[in-house]
């Protein structure tokens, strides 16, 4: 009985090496089918060092391994390969390149070494991954791929114990190149489930060698696997001159902001057309707003008409609608400060909030006004004091101002609103880019005081000049501190993805990559889809606000964690021309540049937009892809639907891509 408990003992603790690999720890990335073959797996657990696994593209006969089944026939090809003397960590990328033939100078393994060639072919094709006693006897199957699904004749899963979509990968179409575009940070389960996924495959069908004209390519730009990380919340630390947070929160701005409202979260109703009593504060501060009195409290907005880019938005009248905080916000605090807004006004001169207090009379504060000649106005803030506002008199006040030059911030538009203040100087930004200004702030320092924080209006009982803000507001942060240009940027860029806003700087992630480069020639119309766990933010369908081109975007598949797709136009016209054989072509062009992977989309056309006809058929309307910015080699597709002048395009894969539509005006 000792001896036996000895045994249980062992196989309770029993390493992998000694158990075995199960389906599905491994999975492709990578499936070239031209030129000189060549796939590419990912680890999901530790492989042990001479791990001895097998590739054969036989058809298995349906019956479970050991139990009759066995491949129809070993006409085709089979392939070894030992792992090598080291343990290969999970989350490794293992690329066999030139596996065709044993005589290819690339013939090989990036980890291990290979025995005997395997031929993948361009369709109808199937390669399982199993362990076993030799090439051809299989004990344990790892997965499997189709590049044509399996079946009988392709190849069956059938007593395999795989499963498509859980552990193997089928793909349909004959494709020649695919390559994975999913999540690449997560645990394996969510990883499995990504990559025996096909909407989060690109892939590539045609005539010739086409391993080396742009994703899907061989060899591949699948990213780095990161196994373990929680999807839902960016664990590791930022340093340098992005965010690093020492706080549980799930969201990088609310371990640093002073104040974050956001229309999408924190209200008392999320009914359309109700008013709220309260507005929560999402950072860790627990400033929130409210309105006890019914009549003077604003709405929420969540419909078509209203809302910013499919998000809610809080409305206020312009008559009395407010929402209060009984102290004020940035009291005694550093004369730094940093505000961003997004919001539309409604009116010519209005408060889109004040941090206002009382001393000795004469109210001093921060307010933010807006729609002033269509300028925005900030006044206040100085020393420990944050109280600029030198008396009653708007003749006295020496407010930091937009000027009018340009009509830079027109009244029912969409605005991105940034204010950077450094002591008793500052910048204006509206959408990224930094304004010309005129006037000065005070140098007043006063300390000691305290009076309310208003969203919507100004200080308290002196509305003369900080009337009540007429219009829609959908997100606020302040941050008592100044904020580096990086910072700024990334605050921003998640603001501008949410909301459908063009920016005129680049597109940073909260690791600092480049995630849309404005310098790339199609810096108009720019919106994206995505998700950031670090702002609590995930936009699976967006339009362009700012420059709406008529083209919606949606995803199909939930997004994971710093994945984006991000687009915008070359601003050509809507004239047509003929491309690639293909007449009523617009001339205009839009690029998609693809971070991490988003998998296929939907795309919601508005003919209306585009001048086209409404009631084409789907025949006659069509998106063409390329990836070159000449639109050489295009590859056209047509809308599935028309229906009240939408077209609607399914399946499309825009990793990187230059695209344009073609419908008869």
């Amino acid at each position: 009985m000792k001896y036996i408990t000895h045994i249980l003992l062992l196989l309770i603790i029993a390493p992998t090496s000694l158990l075995g690999l199960n389906p599905g720890d491994i999975m492709f990335v990578a499936w070239n089918g031209d030129a000189d073959d060549g796939l590419a797996i990912v680890t999901l657990v530790d492989i042990p060092a001479n791990t001895t696994l097998y590739f054969n593209d036989n058809e298995w006969n349906g019956s479970p391994a050991g139990g009759g089944g066995a491949f129809n026939n070993l006409t085709e090809f089979e392939m070894t390969w030992n792992t090598g003397a080291a343990i290969i960590p999970a989350g490794t990328i293992v690329d066999f390149t030139d596996i065709d033939n044993t005589g290819n100078p690339g013939f090989g393994a990036s980890i291990g070494t290979l025995t005997d060639n395997l031929q993948v072919n361009a369709s109808n094709e199937v390669v399982y991954i199993f362990e076993g006693t030799n090439n051809a006897t299989p004990t344990t199957f790892i997965t499997a791929m189709a590049n044509d699904g399996f079946s009988a004749a392709n190849g069956t899963l059938a007593g395999t114990g795989l499963t498509a979509g859980i552990n193997a990968l089928a793909i349909t179409g004959d494709e020649d190149l695919m390559e994975y575009r999913g999540i690449l940070c997560a645990d394996a389960n969510t990883l499995r489930d990504s990559l025996a996924d096909p909407t989060y495959w690109i892939t590539e069908d045609g005539s010739g060698d086409q391993s080396s004209n742009g994703a899907p390519d061989f060899p591949h730009s699948v990213g780095a696997f990161t196994i373990g990380c929680n999807t839902y919340y960016a664990t590791a630390p930022y340093c340098g001159d992005i965010f690093i947070s020492d706080t549980t929160s799930s969201s990088f701005i609310a371990g640093f902001a002073s104040l974050w409202l956001r229309a999408d979260s924190g209200t008392s109703s999320t009914i359309d057309g109700n008013s709220i009593s309260f507005w929560n504060d999402e950072s860790l501060n627990g400033n929130n707003v409210n309105q006890a009195s019914i009549g003077l409290r604003p709405t929420y907005q969540n419909d078509l008409i209203n809302n910013f880019n499919f998000n809610p938005v809080i409305q206020f009248d312009g008559t009395d609608d407010e929402l209060i905080r009984n102290n004020n916000l940035l009291q005694n605090n550093s004369s730094n400060a940093s505000f961003f807004a997004v919001y539309k006004s409604s009116n010519s001169f209005g408060t889109l909030l004040a941090d206002a207090f009382t001393i000795n009379g004469p109210d001093r504060g921060i307010n933010f006004s807006v729609g002033v000649n269509d300028n925005v106005t900030f006044t206040g803030l100085d020393g420990n004091s944050f109280g600029v506002m030198n008396g009653d008199n708007i003749g006295n006040q020496n407010p930091y101002i937009s000027p009018n030059t340009n009509n830079l911030f027109p009244s029912n538009n969409l605005h991105l609103s940034s204010f950077i203040k450094s002591s008793s100087t500052g910048n204006i930004q509206r959408n990224g880019n930094t304004l010309p200004t005129i006037g000065t702030l005070d140098a007043t320092t006063e300390t000691g005081y305290s009076s309310n924080f208003y969203i919507g209006s100004g200080r308290g009982t002196d509305r003369l000049y900080t009337p009540y803000f007429q219009g829609t507001i959908a997100e606020i942060i302040v941050f008592d501190s100044l904020l580096t240009i990086i910072q700024q940027q990334q605050i921003q860029t998640y603001l501008a993805i949410k909301y459908g806003i063009t920016l005129g700087h680049d597109y940073l992630s909260l690791d600092t990559n480049v995630i849309y480069d404005v310098s790339n020639g199609y810096a108009n119309g720019i919106f994206g889809i995505g998700r950031n766990n670090g702002f609590a933010f995930y936009q699976p369908k967006s339009k362009s606000e700012t420059d709406y081109s008529g083209v919606t975007i949606e995803a199909t598949m939930s997004i994971g964690d710093e994945n984006y797709l991000i687009t915008g136009h070359d601003n050509g016209s809507l004239a047509r021309i003929t491309v690639g054989g293909q007449n009523n072509t617009l001339t205009r062009k839009w690029y998609a540049e693809m971070t991490g992977g988003v998998g296929t989309v939907s795309i919601e056309l508005d003919l209306v937009t585009i001048g086209a006809n409404t009631g084409a058929a789907t025949a006659n309307v069509k998106i063409g892809i390329s990836n070159s910015p000449a639109l050489t080699n295009i590859r056209w597709m047509e809308a599935i639907s028309v229906a009240s002048g939408v077209a609607t395009f399914t399946g499309v894969d825009l990793y990187d891509k230059y695209y344009t539509f073609s419908a008869a005006p």
